[in-house]
């Protein structure tokens, strides 16, 4: 069976499962399909074969899910880069000193992400009464269902990187993702490829200058520091470096070449795969804490 997500309890501000908040969180009560992407098959003329099993980014998108014995669909165009891009910016996040010797964080993320969920949705089912005989139905749709909607678009994440040594003139981003179809099925999809070219010393400055910028307010007692979020410029790195990708469709056959990938991939896809390229691998990591 095709899963479907389930949520808990509602109370406007955070999901709940059996009473307690969650976050970021996708609670799945049938198993979902898994798509691999990697090693479809080939045709008798050694191409692969069409959009089957590809991730359709130019198709309906969907996301279903189940809450107090009732399932919900909620129905999206393609979410172009213009819409993450205005999503991204809208991010910022803050430090405030608490007047104790400590800092205290905060981020509007999930206001973002949640209006870009209600300013593009085109339409819902599964709600009683005559919600969509309303101009303004967006307005009424329920906090906490529209936050788990918001959680869904951003469901991706980086997948396992490959084993051996890596071409450093050719570097490959491996991604996961939940994607719900036109059928409001949920699709778990994995080995989504994105082959980058080599960054440059100019492009790690660039990443390294966005992510140090920052504005402080000075009070009369406390400071207050704003600092935007990378993802606009991970997402414009992506568009300058990217070389092919693997796993996904538009217009119904495989995505192929620099102008129609730049086009038609997800933006929070392109920020992942971006953030993936200039991070330093788990290794590295652990050797530098030694």
């Amino acid at each position: 069976m095709y899963g479907v997500l389930h949520l808990g309890e509602v109370d406007g501000r955070q999901p709940a499962v059996d009473g307690k908040k969650i976050k970021n969180k996708i609670f799945v009560e049938d198993p979902l399909v898994e798509v691999q992407t990697e090693n479809l098959p080939d045709t008798a003329i050694g191409r692969r074969l069409s959009a089957v099993d590809l991730l359709p980014l130019d198709a309906t998108r969907t996301v279903s899910f189940a809450a107090r014995g009732a399932t919900y669909t909620y129905y999206f165009p393609r979410i172009t880069s213009k819409d993450w891009d205005h999503c991204f910016k809208a991010i910022e996040i803050s430090f405030e000193d608490d007047g104790k010797g400590g800092r205290l964080s905060s981020t509007t993320s999930a206001s973002a992400f949640m209006a870009l969920a209600r300013e593009k949705v085109q339409r819902v089912e599964g709600y009683a009464g005559e919600l969509m005989g309303r101009e303004d139905w967006r307005r009424w749709l329920p906090s906490g269902h529209v936050l788990l909607v918001a959680n869904v678009l951003q469901e991706a994440a980086a997948g396992p990187a490959p084993e051996g040594a890596i071409d450093p003139l050719r570097i490959e981003i491996s991604l996961n993702g939940l994607w719900g179809s036109p059928e409001a099925k949920m699709l778990r999809y994995s080995g989504l490829k994105h082959r980058f070219a080599p960054p440059s010393m100019e492009h790690e400055r660039q990443l390294n200058r966005a992510m140090s910028e920052s504005v402080t307010v000075m009070g009369s007692l406390t400071r207050k520091e704003f600092m935007p979020a990378k993802h606009p410029v991970l997402m414009r790195l992506y568009d300058e470096l990217i070389e092919s990708v693997e796993g996904y469709s538009a217009e119904g056959r495989p995505l192929e070449g620099r102008e129609r990938i730049i086009e038609y991939m997800d933006g929070y896809h392109k920020y992942l795969a971006a953030k993936g390229l200039f991070e330093a691998p788990e290794a590295g990591k652990a050797a530098a804490g030694e």
